[in-house]
């Protein structure tokens, strides 16, 4: 990139965005570092590279940039859901629901925190949980009026009911909600790439049983 590249905040933002929701992840984290060059404090650049640091399962890293979300504005709910999620792929479960309880007492009207919480209770078996929080999640993606992020954000809904569903042992249910997915690759690139992914652990104990 140019000097002139890097000297517009603005436009750095928008196309880390666009790299980020792309799987152009290292583009994504150049972007967001320079957006973060230009303004130390920004609060969505931090974001961006927790996000996108979570998705190139950079764990310890992300973490960081989610924690220092939380700092610069501990009432802005994006950070304590990328807590969530991170704390989700590691595992602490305890945490995780903490910070996507939190997640959702400040944006109750976000679908985000509740399909992570759906995740999270599928892990654990508290299936009847994970569908009520899955409802909740669909009910508040339905009722978002943008519609490039409502259609985003049910593809990746999609994502989450397969994944309850491959915990639930029900895998025909699981390939039905993964190919829903890849049906809408277009609304969320990532979503579909991790329904590839489902669909081969489906192949895998089709195999083996």
């Amino acid at each position: 990139m140019t000097d002139a590249d890097l000297s517009d905040y603005d436009a750095l933002l928008t196309r880390a965005h666009v790299a980020y929701q792309e799987l152009r992840l290292n583009e994504a984290i150049e972007l967001y570092q320079a957006a973060m060059t230009l303004r130390p404090e920004s609060y969505d650049a931090c974001l961006g590279l927790a996000r996108t640091l979570t998705r190139r399962r950079d764990q310890e890293e992300a973490r960081a940039y989610a924690e220092r979300c939380v700092s610069l504005d501990p009432n802005r709910f994006e950070g304590y859901a990328a807590l969530a999620s991170l704390h989700f792929l590691t595992d602490r479960f305890d945490e995780a629901v903490a910070a996507a309880t939190r997640a959702v007492e400040l944006a109750p009207d976000e679908p985000e925190p509740h399909l992570t919480l759906t995740q999270i209770y599928a892990d654990v078996r508290r299936f009847d949980e994970a569908h009520a929080e899955l409802a909740t999640g669909r009910d508040l993606i339905r009722a978002n009026p943008d519609d490039a992020y409502r259609r985003q954000m049910e593809a990746y809904a999609y994502h989450v009911e397969t994944y309850l569903h491959l915990a639930e042992g029900k895998d025909a249910e699981a390939r039905e909600s993964a190919q829903e997915v890849i049906a809408r690759a277009a609304d969320n690139p990532h979503a579909a790439s991790l329904a590839y992914s489902n669909l081969g652990i489906l192949e895998a104990r089709a195999r083996r049983y």
